[in-house]
């Protein structure tokens, strides 16, 4: 486990929710001294991890740096956004993300024959 990767998605993250490391750890309930304690080599408990985590609506996984930087982050914000719809909207969104979904689909084998044409 890499625990700069840690410290320093903890640091964006707070910093970037709170204005600073001090009070966005207040606000997740996790001891004041955690960045600390990551700075000195010592990995915190998972229960804090998960405490932060839960606090500021990102996976465990992206703190520890087991997902691409900014993917966790536009995932939970289009299922945060999806969640406050209701049932009608929410098909609503389902329809056009199908509909976009096969709009790319058919770009893509434009793409390829265009492509295969220029090929041969």
């Amino acid at each position: 486990m890499n625990l700069k990767t840690l410290e320093h998605n903890l640091i964006e993250l707070l910093t970037k929710n709170c204005g600073n490391v001090k009070a966005g750890l207040i606000k997740a309930g996790v001891d004041r001294n955690t960045i600390y304690n990551i700075q000195c080599g010592r990995f915190p408990s998972i229960e804090k991890i998960a405490k932060i985590a839960d606090t500021y609506n990102v996976s465990v996984d992206y703190l520890l740096g087991r997902v691409p930087q900014g993917t966790e982050t536009e995932q939970q914000l289009l299922l945060s956004l999806y969640e406050m719809c209701d049932a009608k909207a929410k098909d609503e969104v389902l329809n056009y993300m199908e509909y976009q979904v096969g709009l790319s689909k058919q770009r893509a084998n434009t793409q390829d024959n265009a492509q295969n044409r220029n090929n041969r």
